[in-house]
């Protein structure tokens, strides 16, 4: 577990795991962590000394783009009990993403594809492969068994996205501004986010991401 300090009441993670995880930004420099890790313990913990803030600010990067990414990176889904996506983060945190993804679905073998290569999911374990997602994902149709559930859904099938939007919506708290300020342009762009792109409309209705809740019974 690492070491962590409170600096204003927010929890700062340890020198060790800040280093750990400013390795995995795309402009990290070796340097930079051994410079810290030489300064004092104490100054370097609460970002006292230029590199130990700019330590912390990439490793803050590295964690944000991760957090963004289990929230809005969707999943295709494959009958033979896999979970599939492709998507390039900027940082490497591939690893993290289907480490985080494999914890919420353990039974199912998770395939992220990016342009570092193509990271495998499953039991606990973690691997990379140099090949195509299309060449990982026939590999593994050939060695798994179809999955009963996953077979009875399809990956563009809106009725799973509506069924949740109907048990997320609140007329109450309809905030289409702060919904499009939150959620990444990059995201929104995807074929995955086809009915959130719709919203702003300000009409009603399933096609237009927000439900009216008919009264009933």
């Amino acid at each position: 577990m690492p070491e962590q300090r409170k600096k204003s009441g927010v929890i700062l993670p340890g020198i060790e795991h800040q280093v750990r995880t400013a390795r995995r930004h795309a402009d990290f420099q070796e340097n930079l962590a051994q410079a810290v890790l030489h300064q004092h313990a104490g100054a370097a913990r609460v970002q006292a000394t230029r590199e130990s803030r700019k330590l912390y600010n990439l490793c803050s990067q590295v964690q944000a783009e991760h957090m963004r990414l289990t929230c809005y990176l969707r999943l295709a889904i494959n009958p033979h009990g896999i979970l599939h996506a492709s998507h390039t983060p900027r940082h490497r945190i591939e690893d993290l993403l289907v480490r985080h993804f494999l914890y919420r679905f353990p039974r199912y073998t998770i395939v992220l594809a990016s342009a570092r290569g193509t990271f495998i999911g499953w039991d606990r374990q973690i691997a990379r492969s140099d090949q195509p997602l299309e060449t990982v994902l026939a590999r593994l149709e050939q060695s798994q068994p179809v999955d009963p559930l996953l077979q009875e859904l399809k990956a563009t099938d809106d009725g799973i996205w509506e069924a949740f939007y109907r048990s997320q919506y609140v007329k109450e708290k309809e905030n289409p501004q702060l919904f499009r300020r939150n959620v990444p342009r990059e995201f929104l762009k995807t074929d995955a986010f086809a009915v959130e792109r719709k919203l702003g409309r300000r009409a009603k209705g399933l096609e237009s991401f927000f439900w009216k809740r008919e009264v009933q019974e």
